[in-house]
């Protein structure tokens, strides 16, 4: 605000603040073929959330997208104190899962915060890239092509 000469208090502020969430949080676009791949995952596996997003906005998107009940934890960067791809929320992930990394697999869109964040923490790593990546390791282009991964 103060870049664009815009003169607020902080009653405003905090008011735009809480107005962005809860705007974020009616986003509820998923991708294709989410919902049909965490029901055939969710009867085999448990399955978590490991998000650099806020707490309060991740559990709203989970609840209005009507995929929540598939989650077992939801490891948010608030909750973990670091952000992705800091090995700390992925081993604060499996400790929460009881579970060791080396049996867990990550399963993400970004390479860096995702991928090599979750090797760091001695993961198994799935990478979802829309277009041909070159990336070690399993890399899928859409979710349908986890089932004859895992």
């Amino acid at each position: 605000f103060d870049r664009l000469d815009l003169r607020l208090d902080d009653r405003q502020i905090n008011q735009l603040a809480q107005a962005y969430i809860d705007q974020l949080s009616l986003q509820t676009h998923l991708v294709p073929g989410a919902a049909d791949i965490l029901g055939y995952l969710s009867g085999k596996y448990r399955l978590h959330i490991i998000t650099n997003g806020f707490g309060e906005v991740q559990y709203r998107k989970l609840r209005n997208s009507r995929i929540d009940s598939y989650f077992s934890e939801i490891v948010h960067s608030e909750r973990a104190g670091v952000k992705k791809p800091d090995p700390r929320i992925f081993q604060l992930a499996t400790e929460l899962a009881g579970v060791p990394a080396s049996r867990s697999v990550m399963v993400g869109d970004s390479l860096e915060a995702d991928v090599l964040g979750a090797r760091s923490a001695g993961l198994q790593t799935v990478h979802v890239h829309p277009e041909p990546a070159d990336t070690a390791g399993p890399v899928i282009y859409g979710l349908e092509e986890l089932k004859s991964l895992l």
